[in-house]
């Protein structure tokens, strides 16, 4: 593990605990969703807890579906220091009428789901049915 005295770690460590690529940490950066400038004295990129905390919202939050534009969005809401419940209202309803659209959907996908596995299991079913049917038969007139 590369981590400094101080509690600080490298980027490799971050990328293996958040669980993204060295590469998605940099382009993170580049888009300005986390703040990471490189050491003068190492010129290593070095994280305190709360940017690896930050890294893992940003993977939930894309785990979840937003998109980096949005996530963007969000953290500069919360990094404001005056009240945006305007601004923020309108995004989280916009974002809880998508959640209800795609909980819907998967709704609708479960069912579709269930409707095929009872169909496979009905037929197959009919299908054991049918072997162990002519089994029976042969062994009744086998025994007469």
């Amino acid at each position: 593990m590369l981590v400094s005295m101080s509690g600080k770690l490298r980027i490799g460590e971050v990328a293996r605990q958040v669980g993204v690529t060295i590469d998605t940490i940099r382009f993170y950066n580049k888009l300005g969703l986390i703040d990471c400038p490189r050491q003068a004295t190492t010129r290593y990129r070095i994280f305190t807890q709360a940017q690896v905390h930050e890294l893992k919202s940003v993977r939930q939050l894309r785990d979840l579906g937003l998109s980096l534009r949005e996530i963007k969005g969000l953290f500069a809401l919360r990094r404001r220091q005056r009240p945006v419940c305007p601004e923020a209202r309108k995004f989280l309803k916009g974002k809880l009428a998508q959640v209800k659209t795609k909980i819907e959907a998967f709704r609708q996908l479960e069912t579709e789901l269930k409707r095929a596995l009872r169909k496979c299991e009905r037929e197959l079913r009919q299908k054991n049915k049918a072997r162990v049917a002519p089994a029976r038969c042969l062994t009744a007139r086998v025994g007469r």
